[in-house]
């Protein structure tokens, strides 16, 4: 995962899965532009993380197509629907095992740490509480 441009778009996804992933259940979707723009790096989220919850438990997901910024409706393959939640700017930069991630949406503001980036982690907001880093600068 290479971090090189700092500023990437994101999105936010809710997603109603289909007959095809329905074990999965609804999850929320989040997008980060990778450097190149040739594609988007996913987490899956189990809650919704604009509802206010300090840390929520994350996983990698395969890369994402970038038509996905600005989709909502209906997947192929019976894969269910998407809905955009939310979306802008995030800035990027490494940490010692993570990403630490300031974004700038409509509904996803602030600072959070991603740990680890890849697998099964934690999506965190800085200083672990609702409302803390809002609009704050990456350390």
């Amino acid at each position: 995962m290479s971090t090189d441009q700092p500023i990437r778009r994101f999105c936010l996804l809710r997603h109603a899965p289909g007959p095809a992933n329905a074990e999965i259940g609804t999850h929320w979707d989040l997008l980060i532009e990778s450097a190149s723009g040739a594609a988007l790096w996913a987490w899956r989220l189990a809650e919704d993380p604009t509802a206010g919850a300090a840390s929520l438990a994350c996983e990698r997901n395969a890369d994402h197509r970038p038509v996905y910024l600005t989709f909502s409706g209906e997947l192929s393959d019976r894969r269910g629907c998407v809905e955009r939640v939310d979306g802008g700017v995030v800035s990027v930069r490494p940490s010692d095992d993570g990403l630490w991630l300031c974004f700038e949406g409509e509904a996803l503001n602030g600072a959070y740490s991603l740990q680890p980036a890849d697998g099964v982690g934690r999506f965190t907001r800085a200083g672990g509480l609702p409302g803390a880093g809002r609009k704050s600068a990456i350390p």
